[in-house]
This record gives structure tokens, C-alpha cells and sequence, in this order.
């Protein structure tokens, strides 16, 4: 089951035909009737929520037939934690439910859903010991317990490396994204750009740095700008703060001497400043931006 989940993750590109098929084999496996595997995300005033990745479609009328066509491919999101599932989301235990009708933890069932007559659901840690996602099955003959939950263990260290190979993957889509709308408006300006990944190596630059140091992006991608550009006039004590900055990954304002392709000098001002995306987080593959 673990090898399918994985094969299939890595072969397909839409990620919820994994998801689908590992939530098929689990429901197989444990003989619950139906369940879910959600992600846990958290809004911005920090509430978590779940977003499913693969659901069963248990819809019982018109209007949850029609919810479930329409946001089951795209994942439907669950606010709600007065419920058995929010319980192992809030608390970070499993949750077993022998007796769902009388537990208090249940915030009971819609009008018309389906009989819930045991439940198990656990929250599942990611790389970072976060807890990332949740697996919720229901109705196995004879209920859930723990030794069940043990049973299930690799399973879930799965899904917790699933869903970190999924986050990984969207944020660099999403730094992909910014780099790319960075790139359409540096290439407009008239100063020069240029932007390096995380060991300070170019991965990018504009026309106006082409005209300010003669260099092209075929002679400056992969190297450090200070190793080409610099030469016997540029101020070590400026190289070594701007080093001490970059390291960092602060951003810094420094003036200095710098050599053109020709071997001629010239005065430059750069101002240096991290590329963040949206959380606020370096981008990982191309950290550092600076406008000469």
C-alpha cells in the first residue's frame, strides 16, 4: 500500500489520485465503511481548519451531492471543530469513538448523513513534528482501538510525507510565481538587478545590469557578483559587511567601487533586500535581490 501511494504520487501530477487510492487501501485494509485524509492549515488569526485531499462521497441529497462534485477535486474545507475529528485536531491524540451518538466530544451529525457508528481519527506529524494532517475512518465492525492505531502507524508516517512533499512542492510554485512577476518588473526598470539563489550565486539579471557592468546573464550565472566585479579599488571593509549581511540575510545598503567587463571602475550604490514570500519566509530558491 505504501509503495503504490508513493508510486502514484510521484507519477501523477494530480496529487489527489494519490490520496484517493491510499485512503481506498486504508479503508480496505482497517474495513471502515468510509473517511477522509485532510490537511491542517491554519487561517490568518491562527485557527486551524481541515482541507481534504481525499474524501469518500457520502452525499445524502441534492445539495451535498452537488457540494461534492463541485469542491471534492479542489478539497473541501471543514472549520468546524466542535466535532469528533476537531477534537483530534485541538487535543493532537486520537481520537477513538466507540459510542459516537453519546460521546461528548461529537457535535452530532447533519439531518440525512449517513450512520456513524464508530470513529477513529488521528492527527499526523510532518518532518518539522508538526502536525500536518488527519486520517478519519468510520463504521469498522467492532469499533477502534488502539492496538489498530499501531497497526496504522507507517501509513501515517506516509501521509505526514506526503503532505510535506505536497508543501514543499506549492511553495515552489509560489516562488516560482513571485520570481517570475519580480522578473517582469525588474526587466523594466532602467537601474540594474540582479538576482541570486541562497548561496549568493546569480540566477537572474536585467538589461540596465548588462549595461551598468557589460556582463551578460550567460557570464554571470552560477557566480558570485563580488568575484567578477570587484577589483584593487573596492573597500575590503565594505566586501566584508555586505559578506556579513548576505550571510545573514538582512538587507543592507552599501556604496562601493566595482569593475565593469572592460576592467573599468565606477561608483555603485546597492540596495540589498531579502526575497520573502507571502508568510514572510526567505524564498528558498532565490533569497537575495539587489538593485544596483
Amino acid at each position: 500500500v505504501i509503495a503504490r501511494a508513493q508510486s502514484q504520487f510521484i507519477r501523477e501530477t494530480d496529487r489527489h489520485a494519490a490520496f484517493d487510492m491510499l485512503l481506498r487501501d486504508i479503508l480496505a485494509l482497517t474495513e471502515s465503511e468510509y473517511g477522509f485524509i485532510g490537511e491542517i492549515l491554519h487561517r490568518a488569526d491562527g485557527q486551524p481548519y481541515l482541507k481534504s485531499h481525499a474524501i469518500s462521497d457520502i452525499a445524502w441529497d441534492d445539495a451535498t451531492r452537488a457540494l461534492y462534485a463541485r469542491q471534492a477535486a479542489e478539497g473541501m474545507e471543514f472549520s468546524n471543530l466542535n466535532t469528533l475529528f476537531g477534537a483530534a485536531i485541538t487535543g493532537g491524540e486520537p481520537v477513538i469513538a466507540n459510542d459516537p451518538g453519546n460521546d461528548a466530544r461529537s457535535g452530532g451529525l447533519p439531518q440525512g448523513h449517513p450512520p456513524l457508528n464508530a470513529f477513529l481519527g488521528v492527527p499526523i506529524r510532518g518532518a518539522g513534528d508538526e502536525h500536518v494532517a488527519l486520517l478519519g475512518i468510520a463504521n469498522r465492525p467492532g469499533g477502534y482501538d488502539a492496538e489498530l492505531f499501531g497497526f496504522l502507524h507507517p501509513l501515517l508516517t506516509t501521509i505526514g510525507q506526503l503532505i510535506d512533499a505536497q508543501r514543499h512542492q506549492r511553495r515552489r510554485q509560489e516562488d516560482q510565481a513571485l520570481l517570475a512577476r519580480l522578473s517582469r518588473v525588474a526587466s523594466q526598470t532602467t537601474n540594474g538587478v540582479v538576482i541570486t539563489d541562497t548561496d549568493g550565486r546569480v540566477e537572474w539579471i536585467n538589461e540596465g545590469f548588462t549595461r551598468i557592468s557589460g556582463y551578460s546573464l550567460e557570464e554571470l550565472r552560477g557566480r558570485a557578483p563580488g568575484s567578477v566585479l570587484q577589483g584593487p579599488d573596492t573597500d575590503a571593509a565594505t566586501v566584508a559587511s555586505i559578506r556579513e549581511a548576505l550571510k545573514r540575510r538582512e538587507p543592507f545598503v552599501a556604496e562601493l567601487v566595482n569593475y565593469s567587463k572592460a576592467g573599468l571602475p565606477y561608483w555603485i550604490r546597492i540596495s540589498c533586500n531579502p526575497l520573502l514570500d507571502a508568510a514572510g519566509n526567505p524564498v528558498s530558491d532565490a533569497t537575495i535581490t539587489a538593485t544596483v
